[in-house]
Protein backbone atom coordinates (compact mmCIF):
# COMPACT_ATOMS: atom_id res chain seq x y z
CA UNK A 1 0.00 0.00 0.00
CA UNK A 2 1.19 3.51 -0.78
CA UNK A 3 0.48 6.99 1.15
CA UNK A 4 1.22 9.97 -0.80
CA UNK A 5 0.28 13.41 0.30
CA UNK A 6 2.28 16.84 0.01
CA UNK A 7 1.39 19.27 2.05
CA UNK A 8 2.66 22.64 1.44
CA UNK A 9 2.15 25.72 3.94
CA UNK A 10 3.50 28.99 3.17
CA UNK A 11 2.94 32.13 5.39
CA UNK A 12 4.56 35.48 4.17
CA UNK A 13 3.88 39.04 5.02
CA UNK A 14 3.20 39.69 1.38
CA UNK A 15 0.95 38.31 -1.51
CA UNK A 16 4.27 37.61 -4.02
CA UNK A 17 5.47 35.79 -1.07
CA UNK A 18 8.86 37.32 -1.08
CA UNK A 19 9.06 38.11 2.66
CA UNK A 20 8.65 34.39 3.97
CA UNK A 21 7.41 33.93 7.48
CA UNK A 22 6.95 30.17 7.74
CA UNK A 23 6.89 27.13 5.28
CA UNK A 24 8.17 25.04 2.21
CA UNK A 25 8.02 26.88 -1.04
CA UNK A 26 9.25 23.49 -3.17
CA UNK A 27 6.77 20.72 -3.94
CA UNK A 28 9.39 18.25 -4.15
CA UNK A 29 10.98 18.76 -0.47
CA UNK A 30 6.92 18.93 0.66
CA UNK A 31 6.16 15.51 -1.02
CA UNK A 32 6.05 12.27 1.50
CA UNK A 33 5.18 8.80 0.39
CA UNK A 34 5.31 6.23 2.69
CA UNK A 35 4.87 2.31 1.29
CA UNK A 36 5.72 0.43 4.47
CA UNK A 37 1.54 0.46 5.71
CA UNK A 38 -0.06 -2.85 4.94
CA UNK A 39 -3.88 -1.57 5.91
CA UNK A 40 -6.64 1.40 5.70
CA UNK A 41 -9.88 1.81 6.87
CA UNK A 42 -12.45 4.60 5.59
CA UNK A 43 -16.28 5.56 6.02
CA UNK A 44 -18.91 8.22 6.44
CA UNK A 45 -19.97 9.13 9.59
CA UNK A 46 -22.43 11.89 11.35
CA UNK A 47 -22.95 13.19 15.04
CA UNK A 48 -25.54 13.98 16.56
CA UNK A 49 -25.81 17.05 18.46
CA UNK A 50 -24.90 16.60 22.23
CA UNK A 51 -23.31 13.07 21.40
CA UNK A 52 -19.85 11.41 20.34
CA UNK A 53 -18.67 9.01 18.12
CA UNK A 54 -15.93 6.87 18.09
CA UNK A 55 -14.36 6.48 14.04
CA UNK A 56 -13.87 2.55 13.48
CA UNK A 57 -10.19 1.57 12.69
CA UNK A 58 -11.54 -1.86 11.27
CA UNK A 59 -8.50 -4.03 11.82
CA UNK A 60 -5.79 -1.88 12.27
CA UNK A 61 -4.71 -2.25 15.13
CA UNK A 62 -1.31 -0.21 15.24
CA UNK A 63 -2.93 3.32 13.56
CA UNK A 64 -0.18 5.40 12.26
CA UNK A 65 -2.38 8.22 10.40
CA UNK A 66 -6.03 9.61 10.10
CA UNK A 67 -7.11 11.91 7.75
CA UNK A 68 -10.95 13.53 8.30
CA UNK A 69 -13.38 15.86 6.32
CA UNK A 70 -16.40 17.51 8.72
CA UNK A 71 -19.10 19.58 7.08
CA UNK A 72 -19.47 21.59 11.06
CA UNK A 73 -17.49 22.98 13.89
CA UNK A 74 -17.21 20.27 16.27
CA UNK A 75 -14.47 18.78 18.54
CA UNK A 76 -12.12 15.86 17.98
CA UNK A 77 -10.55 13.92 20.64
CA UNK A 78 -7.34 11.57 20.02
CA UNK A 79 -6.59 8.80 22.02
CA UNK A 80 -8.72 9.79 24.56
CA UNK A 81 -6.43 13.17 24.93
CA UNK A 82 -7.81 17.18 25.24
CA UNK A 83 -10.66 18.24 22.98
CA UNK A 84 -8.99 19.36 20.02
CA UNK A 85 -11.76 22.48 18.23
CA UNK A 86 -11.96 21.58 14.55
CA UNK A 87 -13.40 24.94 12.90
CA UNK A 88 -14.08 25.40 8.95
CA UNK A 89 -12.39 28.08 7.18
CA UNK A 90 -15.46 29.87 6.25
CA UNK A 91 -19.27 29.17 6.60
CA UNK A 92 -19.91 28.56 2.79
CA UNK A 93 -22.49 26.30 1.81
CA UNK A 94 -19.63 23.26 1.61
CA UNK A 95 -16.97 24.07 3.33
CA UNK A 96 -15.07 21.90 4.90
CA UNK A 97 -12.88 21.62 8.37
CA UNK A 98 -10.10 19.77 7.67
CA UNK A 99 -7.82 17.04 9.87
CA UNK A 100 -4.84 15.36 9.54
CA UNK A 101 -2.73 13.69 12.10
CA UNK A 102 0.96 11.34 11.25
CA UNK A 103 0.81 9.77 14.65
CA UNK A 104 0.46 6.37 16.54
CA UNK A 105 -3.64 6.68 17.40
CA UNK A 106 -5.19 4.23 19.22
CA UNK A 107 -8.79 6.07 19.63
CA UNK A 108 -10.63 8.77 17.31
CA UNK A 109 -13.78 10.29 18.77
CA UNK A 110 -15.44 13.16 17.20
CA UNK A 111 -17.81 15.58 19.58
CA UNK A 112 -20.65 17.86 18.49
CA UNK A 113 -21.75 20.03 21.87
CA UNK A 114 -24.57 20.65 23.26
CA UNK A 115 -25.43 23.68 20.95
CA UNK A 116 -23.76 22.76 17.97
CA UNK A 117 -24.64 21.44 14.80
CA UNK A 118 -24.97 17.40 13.61
CA UNK A 119 -22.05 17.07 12.36
CA UNK A 120 -21.30 14.37 8.83
CA UNK A 121 -17.76 13.40 7.76
CA UNK A 122 -15.48 10.93 6.05
CA UNK A 123 -12.51 9.64 7.30
CA UNK A 124 -9.40 7.71 6.60
CA UNK A 125 -6.72 5.90 8.74
CA UNK A 126 -3.85 3.58 7.75
CA UNK A 127 -1.27 1.59 9.74
CA UNK A 128 -0.66 -2.07 9.90
CA UNK A 129 -3.04 -4.85 11.43
CA UNK A 130 -0.52 -5.35 13.83
CA UNK A 131 2.09 -2.87 15.25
Amino acid sequence: MRIKHTLMLAIADDSDMKDPLFGQIDETLALVVIDGYTGQASGKFKVEVDDSKVLSMGDITAVKGVYLELDQDCSIKINDGAAIAVKRGNTATGSLAKFFLEAVITKIEVVVALGGVETHGTYCVWGDPSS
